[in-house]
């Protein structure tokens, strides 16, 4: 394997040549640039904090992280045969925190969040401060390199050099040399018969998937258009869904379950589907919840999506949808939960040149709208718990946190949710030109008013 070359004088010369200036792409790197139509490929942590971080030290603790990575301090590059991950020239180059001062720091925000981004080109990772009297720290990421939990494991990092060079400012983190950032991880510990059980399950699932042929679609404006994108974010209160996890926690069921009922249930009162309408909702699911401490070896894309069928109908009250929902979910989860093939699969095949395994994909795209529906279901992520001790820079006090998932392009639609602390923050990427932000909106507030149901079912339910 290459080393590195001397890059300045600042770096330690024998520690540096430790990084290496090539990696091969596993598949989720191959499989994600086919989807630059659908979605821009960011992803985003943004971290509230009661004070200011120390924009030297963040920006240090930045240029580190991409030797702790060294994929982070990566481009992608491709040829006519296959992709690779090549160390960039211009690293040590790079802007690696840049601060912005503002009286409307959200809406700073929210234009950072939205702009261009070229997934080749620009660093893997971005950090940008947005200051009034605190900081709003937002940390943007390419999901070609990570997902939402990669991105959680990179903050975790982040902020652990950060604090070690608080302590010692000739502080260098281990570069992570042996970490495997493919599928391998989560698959090794497989046998023949079950992988052929797994085959038999994507079999059946890819039926449920286009079998009845017919989704309710979130309504959106033609043509479809990529521009004037932005988000809407809707923070739920400690108050407010506190009572959501006493309910999971008093019926054995999970916060995922609720919120995704809560959802199909929106969605219902939005798009009033007809009765032969199958209620799909497309998810992610996370594999590292088959690793030890559900971390993954190195920053990567360990998710995979399944469509969550309840049949065509939704129960007359939420306690029904959230039993539906609960029993799909542990049908599902008892079956090699998220293990099944995907049908980007074909990027498994290290051999095989990148622009045939792209030709291949897009066959198996124009398969399934010839077999299925036209036009895809709403898709939900739960991004899961933001933990306060993963985001300790220094002694600074945190207020808020949330992340992002991508913008989407229409006809799909994306809701993304995370939970910081007793609160909850659900977040739409979307294209104005595409979809009606007020109907979005008032998606958004009926999930809430689902949510603001359960204090009864709890008082109900109380002896």
């Amino acid at each position: 394997m290459k080393r590195a070359k001397k890059v300045n004088r600042s770096v330690d010369r024998d520690y540096l040549r430790t990084v290496p200036l090539r990696y091969k792409t596993v598949k989720g790197d191959r499989a994600l640039p086919v989807n630059r139509h659908i979605c821009d490929l960011q992803l985003h942590c943004v971290i509230t904090f009661a004070s200011q971080l120390d924009q030297v030290r963040l920006s240090k603790a930045v240029r580190l992280s991409m030797d702790a990575e060294p994929v982070l301090g990566c481009q992608l590059v491709e040829n006519r045969w296959r992709q690779f991950w090549r160390r960039r020239e211009d690293i040590n180059k790079l802007e690696f925190c840049r601060v912005t001062k503002t009286d409307r720091p959200e809406k700073a925000l929210i234009n950072y969040m939205v702009a261009p981004y070229d997934p080749y080109n620009d660093p893997m990772v971005q950090i940008h401060i947005f200051r009034a009297e605190s900081d709003i720290l937002c940390i943007k990421a390419n999901h070609i390199v990570s997902d939402a939990g990669g991105l959680k494991e990179y903050i975790r990092l982040l902020a652990f050099i950060y604090r070690n060079i608080g302590r010692d400012a000739a502080f260098k983190p281990q570069i992570n040399l042996t970490g495997r950032r493919s599928y391998e991880q989560v698959t090794e510990f497989l046998h023949l018969s079950d992988k052929l059980k797994i085959l038999r399950l994507s079999l059946w699932n890819w039926f449920d998937d286009l079998y009845p042929r017919k989704n309710w679609v979130f309504p959106f404006i033609l043509p479809q258009s990529t521009i004037d994108r932005t988000f809407l974010i809707r923070r739920i209160s400690g108050d407010q869904f506190r009572p959501v996890k006493q309910y999971a926690a008093h019926h054995g069921f999970t916060v995922n379950d609720i919120l995704t009922a809560c959802l199909f249930r929106g969605l219902y009162k939005i798009l009033q589907p007809d009765f032969k309408t199958p209620l799909r909702l497309g998810v992610t699911i996370n594999l590292r919840r088959y690793l030890p401490g559900r971390r993954g070896e190195a920053v990567t894309n360990l998710a995979n999506l399944f469509l969550l069928n309840i049949g065509t109908h939704l129960g007359d009250t939420l306690e029904e949808t959230i039993s539906f929902v609960h029993r799909q979910m542990t049908i599902h989860k008892q079956n090699y939960f998220g293990l099944h093939l995907t049908r980007k699969s074909i990027f498994r095949i290290q051999w095989l040149p990148i622009s045939l395994a792209r030709g291949f994909h897009n066959f198996v795209l124009r398969l399934n709208r010839f077999l299925g529906s036209k036009a895809p279901p709403p898709w939900f992520t739960n991004m899961g718990l933001l933990d306060r001790k993963d985001m300790e820079f220094g002694e600074l006090e945190i207020t808020d946190a949330f992340m992002s998932a991508p913008v989407v392009y229409a006809p799909l639609l994306l809701i993304g949710a995370t939970r910081f602390a007793n609160s909850l923050t659900i977040t739409i990427g979307f294209c104005r030109t595409s979809y009606e932000e007020k109907k979005l909106s008032d998606l958004l507030d009926t999930v809430e008013k689902e949510m603001e149901t359960i204090p009864d079912l709890l008082h109900k339910q109380s002896p």
